[in-house]
């Protein structure tokens, strides 16, 4: 049985941009629980989720305004990053996004060349 992917709603938190392609300007949404964010180490291809299937929304559909009050922390590797992570996360209050793929995606890109701001 195949399943098709669902219809995004980048409002809904539920949506998750899993990865971001902007040479094809694009972004792949995967669905998560808060369950999966809490069980998942990483956010990158070690996601633990049962089922992969992305939505994909074009880059320029999607205009969020930011948050009221962003908080971020960037860090290296090897400095317990991962254990602050999951003492920093409280579902649905605080959500702490380890090793975002689509950050990665960002980074790369500007390591290249490739303009990362609209």
């Amino acid at each position: 049985m195949t399943t098709s992917p669902a219809r995004v709603d980048p409002t809904d938190p539920c949506w998750f941009p899993f990865d971001l392609d902007l040479t094809a300007g694009r972004v792949r949404f995967l669905r998560l629980t808060p369950a999966v964010l809490e069980r998942s180490v990483f956010l990158d291809h070690r996601i633990a989720v049962e089922s992969r299937v992305p939505s994909d929304l074009p880059l320029d559909a999607i205009a969020l305004p930011p948050p009221a009050t962003p908080a971020w922390l960037f860090h290296t590797s090897f400095c317990c990053s991962s254990l602050l992570a999951r003492a920093l996360h409280l579902a649905l209050a605080v959500e702490v996004l380890k090793e975002p793929l689509a950050l990665r995606r960002l980074s790369d890109a500007a390591h290249a060349g490739q303009p990362v701001t609209p």
